[in-house]
């Protein structure tokens, strides 16, 4: 007896001893429309097909995942260094639209505020120098009239005075030139920083 038939009769069996319904006689009315085989034929006959099919062996086998393994690899690195180039190009795009510059390796954001201090600096040096080139020629103009007032001076001391008393009112008026940097007399501070 096959497995189907000694589970078919112990169904049978089961459902007579309960005393529900008919005898084994219902049983057989329920299964009739289905096959009572486990398998169909067509079954069998590609169940055979595939056993007598020439395989692989297991070193083909190994070579055949080994070269699947390598291929998918291969496929994972593209994939990754064409994520890196994605990466970097959309981090350079970022870095030239936001200011960026890259110094020894290192990317440092452009500083705007330093960029503008540097200019202040250079425009107020630039101001400096011609203030000072300003002062300088008012300085040199002023002490080309205050030596010209001290001719005068000195002209007219020396003709009320002579010949020896001129040496030393020009002595003493060079001596009071350093004394007051080359003002010739005391200047209040107030004047010498409107010069």
């Amino acid at each position: 007896m096959g497995k189907n038939q000694t589970h078919k009769s112990m169904q049978m069996a089961k459902h007579a001893s309960r005393g529900g319904g008919g005898g084994p006689e219902d049983v057989d009315t329920r299964y009739a429309g289905h096959d009572a085989s486990f398998h169909t034929a067509e079954w069998h006959a590609a169940r055979l097909a595939a056993l007598t099919m020439e395989r692989p062996s297991w070193d083909d086998w190994k070579k055949q995942q080994d070269e699947a393994a390598a291929r998918e690899a291969a496929m994972e690195a593209a994939n990754a260094q064409a994520d890196r180039e994605y990466k970097e190009a959309l981090e350079a795009e970022r870095a030239r639209r936001l200011g960026y510059t890259k110094e020894g390796g290192v990317t440092k954001k452009k500083d705007k505020k330093s960029e503008k201090k540097k200019d202040k600096k250079e425009r107020k040096k630039r101001k400096r120098s011609s203030k000072d080139k300003k002062k300088k020629h008012k300085r040199s103009s002023k002490d080309k009239r205050s030596k010209k007032k001290k001719r005068r001076h000195s002209s007219s001391d020396s003709s009320s005075s002579g010949s020896g008393s001129s040496s030393s009112s020009d002595s003493g008026s060079s001596s009071s030139d350093q004394d007051y940097g080359g003002m010739g007399s005391p200047v209040r501070l107030s004047k010498f920083l409107s010069m």
